[in-house]
């Protein structure tokens, strides 16, 4: 189940808009992956 959230990241004293996406599926296995794209 793919959910999506807008949040925010600061750098310096500006701020960017980030869109945070998450995967979420039944598994016996837990994992966490963070991915950065410009």
């Amino acid at each position: 189940m793919l959910f999506r959230v807008q949040s925010a990241a600061v750098f310096g004293i500006k701020a960017y808009p980030v869109s945070v996406e998450v995967d979420l599926s039944a598994g016996e296995k837990l994992a966490l992956m963070t991915v950065g794209l410009p």
